[in-house]
């Protein structure tokens, strides 16, 4: 059983979320056999967490040669069809973005060591 997670935006609409797990299923289906790709049996896909910069859907399949070429092949396979198919939904795969917040108080001089809790008289 080989694993795939798929992180959609968090700004992707609740119903298009819910055909997520029927598009991988749809997407493996139609790899299945097709070129130099072993048959592939899609097993489950499920929404597995709240990551920090999007949702992080998990997607369980096999693929019947057991090579690692073989596995990575279908990886990629379903990796480029599943970018296809959500670009073709306008679901965004997002960059993860991490925001500073300053407090202006803290912009001061000497502003940093009076806040430090270590940093008072007679400590």
């Amino acid at each position: 059983m080989r694993t795939g997670c798929w992180p959609p935006s968090y700004a992707t609409p609740r119903a298009t979320l819910r055909e997520i797990p029927a598009l991988v299923g749809e997407i493996i289906a139609g790899l299945s056999g097709t070129g130099d790709l072993a048959t592939l049996e899609h097993d489950r896909t499920n929404l597995r967490a709240f990551g920090t910069s999007a949702l992080e859907f998990e997607t369980k399949y096999y693929v019947e040669d057991k090579t690692q070429l073989a596995a990575d092949a279908a990886h990629n396979a379903i990796l480029l069809a599943l970018l296809d198919a959500f670009d073709a939904r306008g679901i965004e795969i997002p960059f993860p973005v991490q925001t500073l917040r300053l407090d202006a108080a803290a912009s001061e001089p000497g502003a940093d060591r009076a806040a430090h809790p270590d940093d008072r008289a007679g400590a």
